[in-house]
């Protein structure tokens, strides 16, 4: 009768040990909120352009993962990435971004669009 308690509480332990064991997060992208952008036109011949990008993260789960650029023609589409840790709990800090990137490309005379997470920008040479 003992040995058959004993062996009810073991299992009976081991069920709840095993229903409190977590998951393990799943990373996801993560948000990044842009707040200003700025463009320096750079005196060079010829002239090269840099943005400064400065925003926060989404929290203090979201890492800077970052950034992708492509241009066509007069567009330059700049994707600032991030990834989330993917936990439920996360302080409730957001980290600060502040990057500066060289915009690719040669730059004559002209009017240019940089896109910035979806955001347009209007950028005189």
């Amino acid at each position: 009768m003992l040995r058959r308690i004993i062996l009810l509480v073991i299992a009976g332990l081991m069920l709840i040990l095993t229903a409190c064991t977590t998951a393990t997060p799943t990373p996801r992208a993560g948000i990044v909120t842009i707040e200003r952008v700025d463009f320096a036109v750079l005196e060079s011949n010829p002239p090269q352009v840099q943005a400064h990008i400065v925003g926060y993260l989404g929290d203090g789960c979201t890492t800077f993962a970052g950034i992708n650029q492509r241009r066509e023609g007069n567009v330059i589409t700049i994707t600032i990435n991030a990834a989330h840790s993917g936990a439920e709990v996360c302080p409730a800090i957001a980290p600060l971004l502040d990057q500066r990137i060289m915009l690719e490309g040669p730059f004559t005379a002209g009017q240019y669009t940089v896109i910035v997470n979806g955001v347009e920008y209007q950028v005189t040479i």
